[in-house]
């Protein structure tokens, strides 16, 4: 049996497999419409899509590699996302999943990828790699809040415009705001839609009481009231707007996640909301550490963290890693010998978190450099899948 790249003549067969298989959880799945980016009748989108036929000629696995470009401050990355991973119930345990993911790899190498993620947790994707990383914020907002903000004076009078394809200046400012990001995953203004889209998420204009843009919030109700992204011009109306799109939906809670990197709103959103949450981002399996390790630490250098200089060499998956500061981040894999070696989840754990106990804290190369790790990571939810 041979993997396949399918092809725009495999779209309705892949579709109902895959739906098939992900609706044994008892939840409904429609590929098309809760993924509509990722799946469409044609040879581009059917191209990143992998299948294992059986003797019988059908599909026994299945398994995607979305391309996507990643941006951490001028540096940009060719990334993989993999996504739909899929064995059919009855030929599990058979090997099908681990020949095609093997085989994804593979041309992730021949396509010069700098790293692949993937959002499911589970132990499996360990032995292909993938290593748990990245840090996500999350702040839960209830009604309570809301009319906290009332009794301060502060009247939630902002309203909402759900965007559409054809609201081109709109959908220019959104684009502009989120481009400030520092990290994220480029999103072409002609596809700005369609990427909020994903899971059914929707993308809502925030106007004030004179209906002037402040700035464009993504929500998404599948699984709750999450608000994937807010982005304004002034985040010290972050709650206000929060307060409002509560009234607006008639939700009694909204959970935000938000960007590690715009300080001023972190510091709002810490100081007004009810609960506070930190997960994990996804998991990780980089090709190219040392291009992603510096890119990550000037990031963090450049938000105004203390980071001394110095440099370390850590042994680990990929090698020696040699990570340097000299007023800018360095890093690069050398045959010089490392102060200490990590493993696979202690490297990722100690690089781009979600924390860096891993390593033992008494360990003196380490501490002194302990300000430099972990270096933020983070995609925002509405790019993962």
């Amino acid at each position: 049996m041979k993997v396949e790249r399918l092809r725009k003549e495999n779209y309705e067969e892949l579709l109902d497999f895959i739906n098939m298989v992900f609706s044994q959880d008892l939840i409904r799945v429609h590929f098309a419409e809760d993924l509509s980016y990722l799946f469409a009748e044609d040879d581009e989108h059917m191209r990143n899509q992998f299948a294992l036929r059986d003797e019988t000629g059908r599909i026994r696995c299945a398994i995607g590699s979305i391309p996507y470009t990643y941006v951490v401050g001028d540096e940009r990355f060719n990334v993989r996302t993999v996504t739909n991973v899929a064995t059919h119930y009855r030929h599990t345990g058979k090997g099908y999943m681990r020949t095609v993911m093997n085989a994804v790899i593979e041309e992730m190498v021949k396509e010069d990828v700098d790293f692949a993620i993937l959002s499911g947790h589970r132990e499996r994707y360990r032995f292909f790699g993938f290593e748990a990383a990245g840090v996500c914020q999350s702040a839960n907002y209830i009604a309570h809040n809301a009319a906290n903000r009332k009794k301060l004076g502060e009247i939630a009078d902002f309203t909402f415009r759900e965007v559409n394809q054809e609201d081109t200046e709109t959908i220019r400012r959104c684009t502009e705001l989120y481009n400030r990001e520092v990290q994220r995953i480029e999103r072409p203004e002609d596809q700005f839609i369609a990427y909020g889209a994903i899971w059914r998420g929707k993308v809502f204009a925030v106007l004030d009481s004179k209906g002037k843009f402040c700035g464009y919030l993504n929500y998404c109700d599948r699984w709750g009231g999450d608000m994937r992204e807010l982005y304004l011009y002034n985040p010290s109306l972050t709650p206000r707007v929060i307060a409002s799109f509560m009234n607006f939906t008639g939700r009694e809670s909204v959970t935000l996640t938000y960007s590690p990197f715009d300080k001023e709103n972190v510091r709002v959103i810490q100081d007004t909301a009810e609960t506070l949450h930190t997960s994990q981002t996804c998991r990780m399996k980089l090709f190219k550490p040392e291009r992603l390790t510096a890119a990550c630490l000037n990031a963090k250098l450049k938000a105004g963290v203390y980071m001394p200089e110095g440099e370390i060499i850590i042994g680990c998956v990929f090698g020696n890693l040699r990570t340097k500061n000299n007023g800018v981040f360095t890093a690069e894999l050398t045959g010089e010998a490392p102060a200490f070696t990590a493993s696979g989840y202690e490297i990722y754990s100690l690089l781009f978190g979600p924390c860096s106990q891993s390593i033992p804290v008494w360990s003196k190369e380490l501490a002194e450099l302990s300000p430099w790790f972990p270096a933020p990571f983070h995609i925002n939810p509405t790019d993962r899948y």
